[in-house]
Parts: structure tokens; sequence; C-alpha cells
């Protein structure tokens, strides 16, 4: 009885460790999926996002400069509001 199931054991054993293998290959091949996809993903919206996203930068930047010719015309330097600025970032 004893030698049975320490044979039994030993075959159980010996198909869990193919069986692991198996699944540690499924597992790298779907993480490997994964990184493409995500890769790709990050390609295509970079290329459909950019061209909005530079028309905004532009309005940002725009903006920052009509908010500094604003305080030029109060006689106030731009230093304090800068400092203000990257305070509240």
């Amino acid at each position: 009885m004893g030698l049975e199931m320490f044979s039994l054991h030993t075959k159980v054993m010996n198909g869990m460790e193919g069986r692991m293998h198996e699944s540690n290959m499924r597992i790298l091949v779907g993480l490997g999926v994964a990184v493409v996809y995500l890769f790709v993903g990050a390609i295509v919206f970079v290329r459909i996002e950019y061209p909005l996203e530079k028309i905004e930068r532009e309005t940002y930047l725009e903006y920052q400069n009509q908010w500094r010719q604003r305080l030029l015309q109060l006689d106030i330097d731009g230093e304090p509001g800068d400092r203000i600025y990257w305070d509240f970032l």
C-alpha cells in the first residue's frame, strides 16, 4: 500500500511539473501579447491625439503670454507670479 501511494505520488508530481512548465509558457506568451498590445495602442493613441495636443499646447502658451502681458501692464514683475504658479502645481 505504501509503495503504491509513493508511485502514485511520483506520477502526480511528474505530471504537474509538465503542466507547470506549460502554464508558465502560457503566462509568458500572454504577458508578451499584452505588452505588444499596449505598445501598439500607445503608438496609435499618440498618432491620433498629437494634433489636438499641439493645438492645446499653443493655446496654453498664448493664454500664459496674455497673462504675462497683463501683469506687465500692471507693473507686476513676472517672478512672483511664476512662484505662485509653481507653488500651485
